[in-house]
């Protein structure tokens, strides 16, 4: 009896939370919507392919999604709503148990060390610094090593997305004292790196970020697919590709095809769509050696055996060589990527669905 009721409290509560974030979610397509001049409504052989489509899995929609990336692009029925995205199809594809883990930016370069990374200084982890080596060191040390050895630096949270809690250091305006308090207050976990000087290619969106190619892929069937990619720049000012100003989050994201050509229009977080050309960029660059980028995420992709979608964020240094900032594994978002790209899965679309009604979630 006790056991049922467990059982039925536990119920009640998914309910109230899977019912809580299709509100949050659908609110957000509706405050976007409303940045379009016409709020796109959906016919009815339109809802129909909708329901036919994403219903076998759980959708509960009203067509938010659909109408937002209509008024953005056109209508295709395969755009995957955010909704469905986190609460049917991301935790069946991700084993949401094991992120913690595998989310840590202290463990990147022992998961994966034969593929380039920034340059590791010290790693703060679980409140004790270590050296790039994984030596246990002390604040004093590390604090001497970067006033010694490097005009900027990058501290950056182990855990966090999108630009959170990165900050850049101008080591010059510290000496020992300053720079000693400034480290102890970042936290309990956190990576200290050298600044990654960008290709050309990159830094000509914005040269005082780090842009990146954010490259999906995923696992299905035992085979992986590079999904799309898209060009992520930051704000003129801003050392990060996202940014957030006034509470906003702010991002230029464009499309990068198959062939690394990158697209001329760019998208904000509402869908709207512009020029590369309205931001002074005069000169468009198309991305070099961008097979190498796509054999780099699909290389770490192998090694992420318990996730089988993926969001790699990775740049190229000044002499064209792909280099990982991060892996997303915790909710890759797929709002940007549709917006540019169309919907997430494409010709796939059928086939993911096919193998999710056969998985339980993780």
């Amino acid at each position: 009896m006790i056991s049922r009721i467990r059982d039925l409290a536990s119920g009640t509560i998914n309910r109230i939370s899977e019912n809580h974030l299709i509100s949050v979610h659908r609110k957000m397509a509706l405050s976007s919507l409303k940045e379009h001049d016409e709020c796109c409504k959906l016919t009815k052989q339109e809802i129909k392919a909708i329901d036919s489509l994403w219903k076998p899995i759980g959708y509960r929609g009203k067509g938010e999604w659909h109408r937002l990336y209509k008024a953005t692009n056109s209508f295709d029925a395969r755009y995957v709503p955010n909704d469905v995205y986190g609460l049917e199809i991301w935790p069946r594809l991700n084993a949401t148990n094991l992120i913690p883990a595998w989310d840590d930016k202290a463990y990147y370069s022992r998961f994966f060390p034969e593929v380039k990374q920034p340059s590791v200084i010290a790693f703060m982890i679980d409140g004790l610094f270590y050296d790039k080596d994984y030596k246990i060191a002390d604040i004093e040390s590390v604090s001497k090593t970067i006033l010694k050895g490097f005009d900027k630096i990058i501290v950056k949270p182990s855990y966090g997305m999108e630009g959170r809690g990165v900050e850049l250091i101008e080591t010059g305006k510290h000496d020992y004292i300053s720079l000693k308090e400034k480290l102890q207050n970042f936290g309990t976990n956190y990576v200290v790196q050298q600044v990654v000087e960008q290709h050309e290619s990159l830094a000509i969106y914005n040269d005082s970020s780090v842009n990146i190619i954010r490259v999906y892929t995923l696992r299905l069937n035992g085979k992986l697919h590079h999904l799309h990619s898209t060009l992520r720049f930051g704000t003129p000012g801003f050392h990060t590709d996202v940014n957030f100003i006034k509470g906003k989050e702010i991002a230029h994201v464009c499309a990068v095809n198959k062939a690394g050509k990158v697209a001329k229009e760019w998208y904000d977080m509402d869908g709207r769509r512009n020029l590369i050309s309205d931001l002074g960029i005069e000169k468009q660059m198309d991305i070099p050696n961008f097979s190498k980028i796509i054999d780099t995420a699909l290389t770490v992709h192998e090694g992420l055996q318990h996730f089988d979608i993926v969001g790699f964020d990775i740049t190229l240094d000044r002499h064209k060589e792909p280099v990982l900032i991060e892996y997303n594994v915790y909710w890759p978002g797929i709002i940007l990527p549709q917006y540019c790209n169309g919907p997430l899965f494409g010709d796939l679309t059928e086939e993911v669905i096919i193998q999710l009604l056969s998985k339980s979630k993780k």
